[in-house]
């Protein structure tokens, strides 16, 4: 469910297996399939701040 129109100059990621993050992802296999738009992403340190 939406509330609003989708404003992709409006939407930000952050990397999925950044560090500082802290999230203990199992072993893979193989590496993730990742969209263009995820293996873009930031850092968390990096990441866009509103103040």
């Amino acid at each position: 469910k939406t509330t609003d129109y989708w404003a992709p100059e409006h939407e930000r990621a952050i990397l999925w297996n950044d560090p500082a993050v802290g999230i203990q992802w199992p072993a893979l296999a193989a590496a993730p399939l990742l969209s263009g738009k995820d293996q873009a992403a930031a850092l968390l340190a990096d990441a866009e701040v509103f103040a």
